[in-house]
């Protein structure tokens, strides 16, 4: 009996470790598309790339991703982005405040951004 009860602590404590990514992975887990939420802005599909750029895509997907010179990449707790020259190419740092598998929450100047991962269709 004790070790089933030792047993299923462990498989607890792991199902909850999964749920949460350590920062140490970021990098890899936020690669893919997210639907990105921004307060009084549109909600619009931001995908990050393995190679450190990043797209924005509206949601008519008979329009091609936006890249344009767009960098991303992680530091420690916070995501850091820069967007293209063409809209002022300032470097923003988004401090991490959640992340996990599904949802990213970030908060910059007291504002908070929310991320939530998505599939893109296959002709995306």
């Amino acid at each position: 009996m004790r070790r089933l009860t030792m047993a299923t602590a462990l498989m607890m404590a792991a199902a909850s470790s999964w749920a949460a990514v350590s920062p140490s992975h970021y990098s890899n887990k936020i690669i893919g598309a997210w639907r990105c939420h921004i307060p009084r802005r549109p909600d619009r599909i931001v995908i990050f790339h393995r190679d450190g750029s990043w797209g924005v895509r509206n949601w008519d997907f008979n329009q091609p991703e936006d890249i344009r010179g767009r960098r991303w990449r992680i530091e420690r707790d916070s995501l850091i982005i820069t967007p293209p020259p063409a809209d002022s190419g300032q470097t923003f740092s988004e401090h991490i405040v959640s992340f996990s598998h599904r949802k990213i929450v970030t908060e910059i100047n007291g504002n908070r951004i929310s991320y939530t991962r998505m599939k893109l269709p296959p002709n995306a």
